[in-house]
Order: C-alpha cells, then sequence, then structure tokens
C-alpha cells in the first residue's frame, strides 16, 4: 500500500529481494511463493518522494484472505487538501481491517504512525486488531525487511543467497540459526570461544566431544559446558554441528568435490547425516545448496 512522497528506494528493495526468492524457488522447481501487488487510496498512479510516479490499483474494500503481509510505504504529506484527505482515506480503510488484518510492517513514520492510530482507534473499540505484529523500518531498511520475511518462510540458505546475489545488507539481520555461515564467521565477546571456534574449523575430521574441547580451554567438563552455553547459547555438541554445517556451505559453493566427500571433509559420518542436518537447518539437500550457487555464479 502505497501513500504519497513513499520512499522509491525501499519499496523497490522489497520487490525485488521477492522477485528474486521466487526465482530461487523456480530454480528449486518449486512453485513461486510471493504475488506482490501495489494499492493506493488516490489515482492510478502514486507519486514518490523522489518524484517517480508507480503505477497502483485502487485498494480494495476488504483484503482477500490471501493477503498474508501487507507493508504500508508514505513519506510525510504534501501541502494540500488531497494529500490530507489521502490520508483519512487510509486511516478509515484500515479500520475497516479488522477482519482480515494481515502482518503489517510500515516504511516510514508517516505510515507508521497512520498503522499505529489505526490500531490505537480499533482497540479503543473494542476491537482485536494484532498491533504486535506491525514495526517501523527505517529509510533504506526495506531490503532487510524483505530478506526477513524470506529467511521466515524459506530458511536461510535461500535468504542468504538471495542477498549475495542482490549485494543486500542481509548480514545486520540477527542469525537464527539457519543463516549459512553466519555462526562460524561471528566475533563473539570472549576470545577464547572464537579461539575454540578456530580450532575446530581446522580439526573437523575428528571426533570431537565435549571432553576434547574442554581439553582445549583447560577446563572441566562440567565448568565448560556452562561456560559455552552462556558464551554462545548453544551446547557444544549444537555448535560443533553448525560449524561442520558452515564449512560444507563454503565447500559446496566454492569446489566441483562430490557431496560424499564434502561430508567426509567437514567431519560428517555419512552424506546421508550430511544431508539431513542440511534440511534441518536450511531446508534444503547439499546437492540443492550447491546447484543455487553454481546458478548464481552463470
Amino acid at each position: 500500500m502505497l501513500l504519497a512522497q513513499f520512499p522509491i528506494v525501499d519499496v523497490m528493495a522489497v520487490m525485488s529481494v521477492l522477485e528474486a526468492a521466487n526465482a530461487v524457488l523456480c530454480e528449486l522447481r518449486r512453485d513461486a511463493l510471493y504475488e506482490v501487488r501495489l494499492a493506493g487510496w488516490s489515482g492510478p498512479s502514486v507519486t514518490s518522494s523522489s518524484g517517480i510516479p508507480l503505477a497502483v490499483r485502487r485498494a480494495p474494500a476488504r483484503l482477500r484472505p490471501a493477503a498474508t503481509r501487507m507493508v504500508i510505504a508514505g513519506g510525510p504529506p504534501v501541502p494540500g487538501r488531497e494529500s490530507v484527505r489521502e490520508r483519512g482515506d487510509a486511516l478509515a480503510w484500515l479500520q475497516r481491517q479488522r477482519a482480515q488484518w494481515p502482518r503489517t510492517y510500515t516504511i516510514g513514520r508517516e505510515a507508521a504512525a497512520l498503522v499505529g492510530q489505526a490500531v490505537w482507534l480499533d482497540q479503543g473499540a473494542g476491537a482485536s486488531v494484532p498491533w504486535s505484529d506491525w514495526r517501523e523500518t527505517g529509510v533504506t531498511r526495506g531490503a532487510e525487511m524483505a530478506l526477513s520475511l524470506v529467511m521466515e518462510d524459506l530458511g536461510g540458505a535461500i535468504a542468504s543467497t538471495v542477498a549475495h546475489r542482490l549485494a543486500a545488507p542481509y548480514e545486520r539481520l540477527p542469525d537464527d540459526g539457519r543463516v549459512p555461515g553466519a555462526f562460524a564467521e561471528r566475533a563473539w565477546g570472549d576470545a577464547r570461544v572464537v579461539d575454540l571456534h578456530r580450532w575446530i574449523g581446522g580439526h573437523l575430521r575428528q571426533h570431537i566431544t565435549v571432553a576434547v574441547l574442554a581439553e582445549q580451554l583447560s577446563m572441566s567438563e562440567r565448568t565448560f559446558a556452562r561456560f559455552y552455553r552462556r558464551a554462545t547459547g548453544l551446547t557444544p555438541a549444537a555448535a560443533v554441528l553448525r560449524i561442520r554445517l558452515d564449512a560444507a556451505t563454503r565447500l559446496l559453493a566454492g569446489a566441483d568435490n562430490p557431496v560424499k566427500q564434502v561430508a567426509v571433509q567437514c567431519g560428517f559420518s555419512s552424506a546421508e547425516v550430511m544431508r539431513r542436518a542440511f534440511l534441518r537447518h536450511f531446508r534444503m539437500a547439499p546437492s540443492q545448496y550447491r546447484a543455487l550457487h553454481v546458478q548464481g555464479m552463470r
């Protein structure tokens, strides 16, 4: 949904990310997930803050059940009755969507204030509008917001692939355990953790137990387990798996080694064990992950 003076860079970024995600799904032989429709409250087009108009559809009286997310973008209103009326129409429209209110995100302070006002009015009337499902994203944050949605829907492997292809700032998003490479490359606050992760990365073919890791830091197993969970929020076993997966994604993306050989190099007991780990963490098989990166380099 577009209000006049919307930041065109963010709107185009959202559309580009979702279009790229659909392209990745097509490469994986899956159906496209996202259908984007631009709508507004006045005229056949809405003018951005840079003066470039975008063609829009008239906002429907009621959102379709298929509309699962709504992004509202807008900037400061321009002087004149038309802009004031547009925001009044938008506020009334938002209040009519109580029965089918999708997860809503905003780009720009004016859009955030408009949604917040609609939610406040509806709450005052006793309606149950899920206001906690909307948030403001500042200028140039459209790509990050869209990538976070892709990660939520499709997993970190597809989201990071899209980010890489678009040169988008995905590294600033929080890692939820599904982003390839994010764990091993993270700068931990404790140098001992960084050194330990570096040691694990150099000894992936070994059978790495809690006792082996504790010995590296000259701690008892119990003391080490408490220290490590406090420092990273993970168990040592989960961390070793994450580092193995990170190493595997790098090998798959940068070499032609057979998947079975990659599994051995990264310390997995078999290619099948690695495949199950990929499916659980990245929602795709190692062969699919490699195919995405090969396709992206063509």
